[in-house]
């Protein structure tokens, strides 16, 4: 899941049945890319965005990748917290035991097999005193460590966990009722566009009062079904029975559109941020 920092807006969503995120990274920022250009964004969002995310994504593979690409990544390791500078005094006893350790073995460093690196012919090990070039790995870093690195890092926790809780804790949408990955996937866009009809109702609507929201709802089959499943009682709801709004605008789950008073569509396209919502509410005739 992808989260604008500005608004807050969910801007693509997908779930995977992977246990690890290694695999993952590549494919939501193709994901992403192609849901800006399908609203109408010509140049790659990643030119001038910045790219924050946690530990889970972090691959030698994907450092490369992210770095090959020209993407302003900032994405944490393992080790990443370890080294904060707040944390400095954490392993104190520890570094203790290691000189003392040292000084009786006579050694200054003790390397542990993993330390090691074996050759690309796999025909020796190489030791780590020996220098070797920088991987990208150490590249992010260098780049995530310095105070810059840190400051937009930090961010990350601000900007991508609160829709989650809103999705969690104010909707109440908090586990998955269906199984298999295409229903699950398919129920945790619900989720998503359940969490953009909220920004819009909440955000946008109130500033718009001569403009009549309606929210469609092709599933349930009724007015009343749709308003309790979706939980706007008090929101004008379209019920789709036959899908024959969908197939008229070739619209999606998600669509946003915008239809004047003379019947001439003025936006049809996927929710982003509300943005481009606004800027198409406030020229109406």
């Amino acid at each position: 899941t992808v989260v604008d920092d500005k608004h807050q807006v969910i801007v693509h969503a997908e779930a995977f049945g992977a246990a690890q995120e290694h695999d993952l990274l590549e494919p939501v920022i193709d994901r992403t890319t192609e849901n800006f250009k399908e609203i109408g964004s010509e140049k790659d969002i990643f030119e001038k965005a910045k790219l924050v995310a946690d530990s889970g994504y972090h691959t030698e593979s994907n450092m490369k990748m992210v770095m090959e690409e020209g993407i302003d990544a900032y994405i944490a390791d393992t080790q990443f917290r370890k080294r904060d500078p707040r944390f400095a005094n954490v392993d104190k006893y520890k570094e203790r035991f290691r000189k003392d350790r040292a000084e009786y073995y006579g050694k200054k460093d003790l390397y542990r097999p993993k330390d090691f690196t074996i050759s690309g012919d796999k025909t020796y090990c190489i030791c780590p005193t020996v220098s070797k070039p920088e991987t990208f790995t150490e590249k992010m870093k260098r780049k995530i460590d310095s105070i810059k690195g840190r400051l937009i890092y930090n961010r990350r926790l601000g900007i991508a966990e609160p829709p989650f809780a809103h999705i969690k804790s104010i909707l109440r949408l908090d586990r998955f009722t269906l199984r298999g990955k295409r229903k699950v996937n398919t129920q945790w866009l619900l989720y998503v566009c359940d969490s953009h009809m909220s920004h819009i109702r909440s955000g946008v609507a109130p500033d718009f009062p001569s403009v009549a929201f309606l929210m469609g709802d092709y599933v349930t089959g009724s007015v009343s079904a749709a308003q309790i499943a979706n939980g706007y009682t008090d929101f004008l709801v379209l019920a789709d029975v036959d899908q024959s709004v969908l197939d008229l605008y070739q619209a999606t789950m998600g669509t946003t559109m915008v239809i004047d008073s003379s019947g001439i569509v003025r936006m049809n396209e996927d929710y982003k941020d509300g943005t481009r919502l606004r800027e198409v509410l406030e020229v109406l005739p």
